[in-house]
């Protein structure tokens, strides 16, 4: 049953589940007629249960006077009603242009770093929004327009996480009516955005032209409709997307190429939620794909090429090896591994481990592995660790002279691994490539010292993987 028992208590209901004593919560407050609504609910439920309550303002800077009778008002009302009260001012028009953005993308991105700021310093996890139906079904239609695919389509989330906190929009599936008619009853006076009314912003023109005349064409509640399809594909994005975290936390692995996924396991996988494992895979890694690049990494999956070249932002790379789709963000690099060498009494054949690149193919696909190879050395002295570089050759133990490029190409190791494979040189000439069989120059002779050359590894996590 609920608290308040009127036609308006749905607007109460709908936000009470949100709340809990003694904790904190802020309010993105224009001071228009929805978010103080949104105000006066909250500080009559905080009569009730027992919260702290901040609104927060922001001044775009494109209203001038107006603006600042905005913010006046907003904190003229919250004094009034025992709510503390934070506001900034923020250059959205210089913003846009610095970062060839539309205002309303500036005036978002501008708006919610700050929130996040002050979420922070007020050691608070949550902020209230008023968004309503009507801004529901605009945002749908607005999305529709550029193409989204499900999750686009699903609007606005009731509950969504941005950076560290959660924005909560309570009164998504409540019509902007029934706010205005709360308001009204209530005697709430508010203020107006006359930017509101101009049809150059492109929600404002879906708003104000588009939606009237689909209403004429189509239902008069269609707004309603596009809440429900709002919802149904919410729905289902929200079932695909769990599907497709399921499927990569059962068969993906933390390696030295960073996450790995079977290919195998992916060509069996519809294709919406192929699309889905993708997403969730440059998520993990902070890093946000369009459409487009969704595609083509999930071709290059599917096919037969080892390289994908494209430039992820963030330095993110990726590719094939070993019938696995790696994605990292930290390549494997030589400083990474520890090469000891050590002087041994007799030679122990069945203690050398990974002689043809081996144990390089069970490290990406996130097993552990030991390099051991054993070599006759006068003495240790004149002996240097690094990387390979173009033009070095080396011939293995009952192996032809080759490139080391070669050699690599022929064990299948990926681009991002072959700068961190380290290889010992004496006096400039090599005895191992790591992973390989000793050189033929320095293989175990009688009568002469044998030395022990293993690598340990640096850069596996404390759970092995």
């Amino acid at each position: 049953m609920s608290l308040f028992p009127d036609k308006f208590s749905i607007l109460y209901d709908k936000v009470l589940p949100y709340l809990e004593v003694g904790e904190s919560y802020c309010l993105g407050f224009s001071g228009g007629r929805d978010s103080i609504a949104l105000l006066k609910v909250l500080c009559e439920l905080r009569n009730i249960i027992n919260f702290n309550l901040t609104a927060l303002h922001v001044n775009h800077k494109l209203r001038k006077e107006e603006a600042d009778e905005d913010r006046a008002y907003c904190e003229n009302i919250c004094k009034e009603w025992n709510v503390a009260f934070e506001f900034t001012t923020v250059d959205v028009k210089k913003f846009a242009a610095q970062n060839s953005l539309s205002e309303e993308e500036a005036a978002r991105e501008r708006r919610f770093e700050w929130f996040g700021k002050i979420l922070k310093e007020k050691n608070c996890g949550k902020i209230f929004l008023a968004h309503h139906a009507d801004d529901q079904a605009e945002t749908l239609l607005f999305r529709l327009f550029r193409g989204a695919g499900l999750r686009g389509l699903g609007g606005m989330s009731p509950v969504s996480k941005m950076m560290d906190f959660e924005i909560i929009r309570p009164w998504l599936d409540i019509r902007q009516n029934l706010i205005n008619e709360f308001r009204e009853f209530r005697k709430i006076q508010c203020r107006y955005d006359s930017s509101n009314d101009s049809i150059k912003y492109k929600r404002n023109w879906i708003r104000h032209v588009l939606i009237p005349e689909l209403q004429k064409e189509f239902y008069h509640d269609l707004e309603n409709k596009l809440v429900q399809t709002a919802e149904i594909c919410r729905n289902s994005n929200d079932f695909i997307s769990l599907t497709a975290y399921e499927a990569l936390s059962s068969n993906s692995i933390e390696s030295i190429l960073g996450m790995i996924f079977p290919v195998r396991v992916f060509e069996n996988l519809h294709t919406a939620i192929q699309r889905a494992l993708v997403i969730e895979m440059f998520k993990k890694q902070d890093c946000l794909i369009n459409f487009e690049n969704v595609e083509a990494v999930r071709n290059f999956i599917l096919s037969e090429r080892k390289n994908l070249n494209i430039q992820f932002p963030g330095g993110i790379f990726s590719g094939k090896s070993w019938r696995h789709f790696y994605l990292g963000c930290k390549k494997p690099e030589l400083t990474g591994f520890n090469v000891e060498i050590l002087e041994c009494d007799r030679f122990v054949k069945e203690k050398c481990r990974s002689d043809n690149g081996e144990a390089w193919e069970k490290l990406a696909l996130g097993q552990k592995a030991e390099m051991t190879q054993f070599a006759s050395l006068d003495s240790t002295s004149g002996i240097t660790i690094r990387g390979w570089e173009a033009g070095d050759y080396y011939r293995p133990v009952n192996g032809p002279r080759k490139k080391i490029k070669n050699l690599f190409i022929d064990a299948g190791i990926p681009k991002e691994l072959k700068s961190a494979i380290p290889v010992v040189e004496k006096n400039g000439e090599i005895i191992w490539v790591a992973g390989w069989r000793i050189s033929e120059n320095f293989k175990v002779k009688p009568g002469e010292k044998v030395f022990r050359l293993d690598i340990r590894l640096n850069v596996l996590s404390d759970d092995g993987h």
